[in-house]
């Protein structure tokens, strides 16, 4: 299951960012990685997560990854940051047509073709794989 919680390190609570992950721990350890770029000598127990209301996912990653290769994008995982005809999302799972349910910025959950328009990206933020269009 997926949940958006808000993360930020103890001393810079105007540091908080909305993350989505299955569990509060792995939500902290996405936002310390993307901290630790610029400030290194933060550690996992100087961060402080709040599980947000109003989203959650049943997604299992077995589930997801089981429809992932069926569609040939083994790579892609839930919770991957995606861009889809240039909004940015994040998947959150697959639906009956083995197609992506990506929540985007503006809080609405769209079903996606996994190959329309639709660019990958890593946890750096590099695009590791882009379907320009159908």
């Amino acid at each position: 299951m997926i949940h958006a919680y808000e993360c930020w390190p103890v001393q810079r609570r105007d540091w908080a960012r909305v993350v989505y992950a299955a569990t509060p721990g792995k939500a902290k350890h996405k936002r310390l990685l993307e901290l630790r770029d610029g400030w290194d000598d933060i550690e996992y127990t100087g961060m402080r997560c709040k599980r947000l209301a109003g989203f959650a996912s049943n997604e299992t990653d077995e589930d997801f990854a089981r429809v992932a290769e069926y569609r040939g994008i083994p790579f892609a995982r839930l919770g991957m940051f995606v861009e889809v005809s240039g909004k940015r999302g994040i998947i959150v799972g697959h639906n009956s047509s083995s197609n992506l349910d990506v929540l985007f910025e503006n809080g609405s959950v769209l079903n996606c073709h996994p190959w329309s328009r639709v660019k990958y990206f890593d946890e750096d933020g590099d695009v590791i794989k882009e379907f320009p269009d159908l």
